[in-house]
């Protein structure tokens, strides 16, 4: 439940103009890593420091765009970063 709270809060952060979801861990379940497979474009925003969950995402996953927070989502809009700074970041995001 954590998660999706926390999706909420970051969907609810950019004004509700892209759809954002909450996993209940860094190691997605197959079968939601197939329903993210039809979106494009798609952004991840893992927490910092997964970098497997981050390389198997990737793997299978292969169009998403891993966005390089400095810090988990949700605390970072809490400890006062822009909604400008949050976009420039998913700008960022490399393939």
């Amino acid at each position: 439940m954590e998660g999706a709270k926390k999706a909420i809060n970051v969907y609810d952060f950019l004004d509700r103009r892209i759809q954002v979801i909450g996993v209940p861990s860094c190691f997605v379940p197959l079968n939601i890593i197939e329903q993210l497979e039809k979106f494009e474009p798609l952004w991840v925003a893992l927490d910092p420091g997964v970098k497997l969950a981050e390389q198997r995402l990737k793997k299978c996953l292969p169009r998403a765009r891993m966005m390089a927070l400095p810090g988990k989502p949700d605390d970072l809009i809490l400890n006062g970063m822009s909604r400008k700074e949050f976009l420039w970041q998913q700008g960022a995001a490399r393939r």
